[in-house]
């Protein structure tokens, strides 16, 4: 086989793209800074590698258009840190620019076959800012943000990371013990795996995965998530709900992802439990074991599926035959119950500074 390419580019953009972006007008927003004359001139210290995608007959990339592992360290720093702040454009502009730009990494990540490690180091942060974006830009119609693209990397990323935990999982075996470098790159793996856990919510899979994860990176935040996914898997909706409450931020906003569909599964079991044409439930206390933030939301919710509800009474009135099951189920949205839970800056949490 070959031997991979290694980078030797020392700039988060080679210098070739960046006279060839200038000269193209192809510059985004974040690359330019403002000049006397108020025009925006090219800033070669804030411009970014861009994404490009392989095509055949083109030449393999030069060492030169490479980045070195540490400039790739300082690139992800930069967009996660400095980007992520910049409140001079909405969140979906960011999150474009910064997407791309990550892309490119993990593009580069994969042409010069990095080592596990530096691999983990990498993608980690990506994890964490794929699925903020997932729950942050949730309310944004399509044009501006496709959840399912999202999606799609976010699940790479996972499964790109979890298969070298298992790679160094299996290294520590041969080796009878952790070295201290592989020690530092699995510190996040119980909130990683925590995180697989809830973005695949009902997947057997993952349920079977995180029975096999070896204990020690099973703390208190693992216990919990898996506690959610069992209850989710048999059906215990209530306790699922109740203990996505107890989850730190990112893995609770990831998990609310899912809280419509488990709503329904609730009003549509009360239909059949409660059906009754002289019985009513009282709105209050439906809202509490489904976690509504207000009654208001709880009645909209209902009379989307059909279900009757008095205003003046304030109740619903449950009937099996009353709910439309084939109604799709409500667009997922931010909940009130997760953004109580942020209480660091999204850049250290990004960073996995502080989770």
């Amino acid at each position: 086989m070959e031997s991979s390419i290694i980078g030797i580019c020392e700039t988060m953009c080679p210098l070739n793209e960046i006279k060839l972006r200038t000269r193209e007008g192809l510059l985004h927003f974040y690359e330019r800074k403002p000049s006397r004359t108020g025009e925006y001139i090219v800033d070669e210290s804030r411009v970014v590698k861009e994404f490009s995608r392989s095509a055949a007959g083109v030449q393999s990339p030069k060492p030169n258009n490479l980045r070195t592992k540490q400039c790739l360290k300082r690139t992800v720093e930069y967009l996660l840190w400095d980007i992520i702040t910049d409140d001079r454009k909405p969140f979906h502009v960011a999150y474009d620019f910064i997407f791309d730009r990550l892309r490119a990494i993990r593009q580069e990540i994969v042409i010069q076959d990095f080592d596990e490690i530096t691999t983990i180091e990498l993608i980690e942060p990506m994890i964490m800012f794929l699925a903020y974006s997932l729950y942050r830009l949730v309310d944004e119609p399509i044009e501006r943000f496709d959840p399912k693209i999202c999606r799609q990397h976010l699940q790479e990323c996972l499964k790109k990371v979890l298969k070298c935990y298992d790679t160094l999982d299996e290294s520590s075996e041969k080796n009878h013990g952790d070295d201290a470098d592989v020690q530092k790159a699995v510190a996040h793996r119980e909130f990683i795996e925590s995180l697989y856990l809830l973005f695949n919510l009902g997947s057997g899979e993952s349920l079977a995965r995180a029975l096999h994860t070896p204990s020690k990176f099973k703390n208190s935040t693992f216990k919990c998530s898996f506690t959610v996914a069992l209850s989710f898997w048999t059906r215990n909706f209530y306790k699922c709900l109740s203990n996505i409450m107890n989850l730190p931020y990112i893995l609770c906003a990831v998990a609310s992802l899912h809280v419509q569909s488990i709503r329904r599964e609730l009003v549509q079991s009360f239909s059949v439990a409660y059906h009754n044409k002289l019985l009513s439930v009282s709105l209050e206390w439906l809202k509490n074991i489904t976690f509504f933030h207000s009654v208001q939301e709880l009645i909209l919710d209902l009379r989307y599926y059909g279900l009757s509800v008095d205003t003046q009474t304030k109740t619903v009135n449950f009937q099996r035959d009353a709910f439309q099951a084939s109604k799709p189920i409500i667009k997922s949205r931010r909940e009130q119950f997760v953004d109580v839970q942020l209480k660091y800056s999204i850049k250290d949490m990004l960073l996995l500074i502080k989770i």
